[in-house]
């Protein structure tokens, strides 16, 4: 599943930077933009020893993120193609640690962190008024860290961190409140591939890291 979604993202950017290439419109622009918003990251496991996993729920957490980006105007049959350079921060506590899928132990504690850098496309939907549906998908690295996991009886299990490609799905709605200014509402599918872990046992495992991002946008177009 996660490869078929992988080759989705990469086909369809692909496809955008091909339109993209070819396009010399009327009303093109630079832009800035500063999201914020809620993350959520699905339960993960690593290995702290030989046949000791450590499945771990997390709070929901944050997102923030800042993007400068070109709009390159109506260059495909449903609309216009935009392309950005974004830098962003998800954030979420664990919730729960468990031992190979038991109980949950006592005292969890710890922080994921996913830092990143994405090139993301967008296709924008005209509608011919200020509402502009959209969806967009977007590659490019992650530092992706397990801080200060542990519990009560064994404060330190793991902080480790690694960089590793990342991808995402973008789906969104903006209101031009002006020709400046707009607002956005969107959700993005943030997945990754697995970082390399090692424990304080020097145990080596990956981790999955997959997030889910609500989030508002505010942009200005020069």
């Amino acid at each position: 599943m996660k490869t078929l979604y992988k080759i989705s993202v990469i086909t369809i950017f692909a496809a955008l930077t091909a339109q993209t290439a070819l396009a010399n419109p009327a009303g093109k622009s630079f832009y800035v933009s500063g999201a914020v918003g809620y993350n959520e990251v699905e339960e993960n496991n690593f290995n702290y020893a030989a046949g000791s996993r450590i499945d771990t729920d997390y709070d929901s957490g944050l997102y923030y993120g800042a993007a400068i980006g070109y709009d390159f105007g109506n260059v495909t049959p449903l609309g216009g193609v935009r392309a950005e350079f974004e830098l962003s921060q998800r954030d979420n506590d664990v919730d729960s640690h468990r031992l190979n899928g038991g109980a949950a132990l006592a005292g969890p504690k710890g922080e994921s962190s996913a830092t990143s850098a994405m090139i993301n496309l967008y296709n924008d939907f005209e509608t011919g008024t200020a509402i502009t549906p959209y969806i967009g998908v977007g590659v490019g690295m992650s530092r992706i860290s397990f801080k200060d996991y542990g519990v009560a009886a064994i404060p330190n299990v793991l902080d480790d961190s690694d960089t590793v490609l990342a991808y995402q799905g973008i789906i969104g709605v903006s209101y031009d409140i002006n020709s400046k200014v707009g607002f956005a509402a969107e959700y993005r599918y943030f997945d990754s591939n697995d970082p390399e872990l090692t424990s304080a046992l020097g145990t080596t495992s990956e981790a999955d890291f997959v997030s889910q991002t609500f989030l508002g946008k505010v942009s200005y177009k020069f």
